[in-house]
This record gives C-alpha cells, structure tokens and sequence, in this order.
C-alpha cells in the first residue's frame, strides 16, 4: 500500500481534501519509484488508497485519481465515519467509483 494519512471521521471537508491530496502525492511518488526500480520477477505489487472521508464528492475524486494510476489494486482507505452505518454506507459509494 502506498503511505497515507487517514483522517478522523469528525475533521473538517477542508482538512480531509488536503490530506487526500497530500496523499496522493505520496502515491505519485511511491508509483513513480515502484515502476522505475521494478524487477524483472514482479513478485511485488502496489496498491493504490481511496481516500475522502465522509465526503462523496471527495471519494469520487480519489477513485476517479487511482482509476487513473497502474495500481496493482484499490484499498479503501481513510476515515470510514462513527457507526458501521456509516462504514457500510461510505464503502457501497465509494466501490460505485472504482474501475476495479
């Protein structure tokens, strides 16, 4: 998995953005060094993070940014709300923008 900050479910959409991106970043950088020291046995793989908190707009975001990245695979990351409602609820809409 790439590194990532995953946010408290009760923090602001505004903090919960910057750190979606700054993880992001993170995962450019992480897949950037994953592809150029990648060895000829590719028995390694990296997994991209869906981050946004309880933000759908910034779940979609995050989906839409590692659809567009070689990631072996998707993990849903990040704050996943107070109750298992919410877990259940953030997981189905975040799953609806994944390729994978």
């Amino acid at each position: 998995l790439v590194l990532d900050e995953c946010t408290p479910f009760n923090v602001e959409r505004e903090y919960t953005s910057s750190s979606m991106l700054r993880s992001h970043r993170w995962a450019l950088r992480s897949l950037n060094e994953f592809i150029r020291t990648e060895s000829a046995d590719n028995k390694q793989a990296l997994y991209g993070i869906v981050q946004g908190g309880v933000y759908d707009d910034l779940r979609k975001e995050s989906a839409e940014f590692c659809n567009r990245n070689p990631f072996f695979g998707v993990a849903i990351g990040g704050s996943l709300g107070a109750s298992p409602k919410d877990m259940y609820k953030i997981i189905e809409t975040t799953t609806s923008f994944l390729d994978r």
